[in-house]
């Protein structure tokens, strides 16, 4: 399968089902200070159900470090978008951004539910102004998102 396809009718490329960060002793260090103290937390206050849910994110965290994200496809036709076999209506949408990040081209799109984290997925090597000029005959450009969302950029930051 090729990496990155062009017709007139869709793109589509590869991306990874998540960003995978590179975590040093340092980062494993402060995550396991933290979370003996949130667990000496929930033993103090007999928050148990919490102590659980901190047990299961450390247990997640742990899998995920070892586990390489497989690549999926993700695409754009004259219906809609989908990553994988998940697929979203261009009527989901209310809008789409570009951003740079860390030297990468970056399409957003916003879904108009306020509730589902928007769609943000980088562009790797396809001409950025192709996927533009594909998108926009179904979604006008948000001009005034320019940068990833918040929730992306506290998962890069932190590495989670």
């Amino acid at each position: 399968m090729p990496q990155q396809q062009s017709q007139k009718n869709e793109l589509k490329w590869l991306i990874p089902e998540h960003p995978q960060y590179e975590r040093g002793f340092k980062w494993y260090l402060i995550a396991a200070i933290l979370g003996t103290a949130l667990l000496v937390y929930c033993v103090i206050t007999s928050n148990f159900l919490f102590a659980v849910i901190i047990f299961l994110g450390v247990l997640i965290s742990l899998f995920s470090t070892f586990k390489k994200p497989e690549l999926v496809e993700f695409k754009l036709t004259q219906n809609g978008a989908s990553i994988g076999e998940i697929f979203f209506p261009w009527e989901k949408f209310q809008s789409y951004w570009t951003a740079q990040e860390d030297g990468l081209n970056n399409l957003g799109l916003d879904l108009k539910n306020w509730m589902k984290t928007d769609l943000y997925v980088p562009v790797n090597k396809f001409p950025m102004a192709e996927v533009e000029k594909f998108v926009s005959k179904f979604l006008k450009k948000n001009p005034e998102r320019k940068e990833e969302p918040l929730s992306y950029l506290l998962a890069r930051k932190l590495k989670i």
